[in-house]
Formats: C-alpha cells, sequence, structure tokens
C-alpha cells in the first residue's frame, strides 16, 4: 500500500514532477477508472487463478513499472504505460485483502490477524503518503519511484517465501498450511 497510496494521493504532483502536465482533473479520473477497472479484474479472477497468483506476479510487475519509469522519466509511453500497469494490477490485488488474510491465521487469532494486516497496510500507506511530497522535493520523481519499487520488490521476495496458497482450501486447512502444519 505505500506506494499505491502515496503516488495515488500524490498522482498530480508525480505527473508534474515527470513533465506530463498538471491536469489534476484528468489525472485523477485517468487513476480512478484504471484502479476501479483493477479492482472488477481481480475480484472476478481471484478464485480462478488463485491467491498466490494474484499477489506475487502482481509486486513484481509494478515493481518493474515503477522502476521503467524513473529509468526513463522523459518517455511519455514509458511513463502512462507504467503506471496505468501499476495502478491496475495493485487495484486487482487489493481484491485479496477481503480473502486471504482470514484463511492464513488460526481461528483463535483470525480476528486479531486480520485487524494486524489491515493496520500495517494503513501504516504503510501513510508513511508513504506522508514521505513522498517530501521526497519529490528534495530528491527528484525518479528516486522515490525507484523507493516505491524498492518497496513493492521487498514485498514481493517476502510473498515469495511466506504467502501460502489457501484457494480452494477451508479455514482449518489454510490456517495449518499457513503455519507449516
Amino acid at each position: 500500500m505505500l506506494p499505491y497510496f502515496a503516488i495515488g494521493t500524490f498522482w498530480p504532483q508525480v505527473f508534474e514532477a515527470l513533465n506530463m502536465g498538471d491536469n489534476a482533473v484528468a489525472a485523477l479520473l485517468v487513476h480512478s477508472f484504471t484502479a476501479v477497472a483493477g479492482v472488477t479484474a481481480g475480484c472476478l479472477v481471484v478464485d480462478r487463478i488463485g491467491r498466490r497468483r494474484l499477489l506475487i506476479p502482481p509486486f513484481w510487475i509494478t515493481a518493474g513499472c515503477l522502476a521503467l519509469v524513473a529509468l526513463w522519466p522523459t518517455s511519455t509511453p514509458v511513463i502512462i504505460g507504467g503506471f496505468l500497469f501499476c495502478i491496475f494490477l495493485n487495484a486487482a490485488s487489493s481484491a485479496l485483502t477481503a480473502v486471504y488474510p482470514l484463511k492464513v491465521f488460526p481461528t483463535a487469532l483470525r480476528t486479531t490477524g486480520v485487524g494486524f494486516a489491515t493496520a500495517m497496510s494503513r501504516v504503510g500507506a501513510a508513511i508513504g503518503t506522508f514521505l513522498l511530497p517530501m521526497g519529490l522535493e528534495r530528491f527528484g520523481a525518479e528516486f522515490v519511484l525507484l523507493i516505491g519499487a524498492g518497496v513493492l520488490a521487498v514485498g514481493g521476495l517476502v510473498s515469495q517465501f511466506l504467502a501460502p496458497e489457501t484457494t480452494d482450501m477451508d479455514l482449518a486447512r489454510a490456517a495449518r498450511k499457513a503455519r507449516g502444519a
């Protein structure tokens, strides 16, 4: 959530820093429609492709998208395509929020685990939203985007090794698999 909320909140400023213009209304509309399309797609495919496939590849792809934009900040197609992919895939994987944490925690810890996961995502969103404007001003858009890419890559790496597949499992079996039992 850190790069997604930060960039989403300051979308017009990021676009302006990349010399893409400063039309806040157009930027907000593009961001919003892309996010709605992503969430819709995620909800439609979450049970078909599995939790891990909706979680892990978007981490890596969105990290790559932000890194590409940071490395080619003068290429309009790279900037627009990179951001659209990033927004779409991040929104698509957000469909997991309602189904994935419920299955990875045992019954006795389920509500605490879901609450903790949600709280940590909001802490990350708050940190990113707080730091992005300062980073833009002090270090520039390329640096901020590379940091976002790094955060996403860390998320992908952690998920690659720790996120179990819970699709088509009942709650008890999924929680046992998550614990390694």
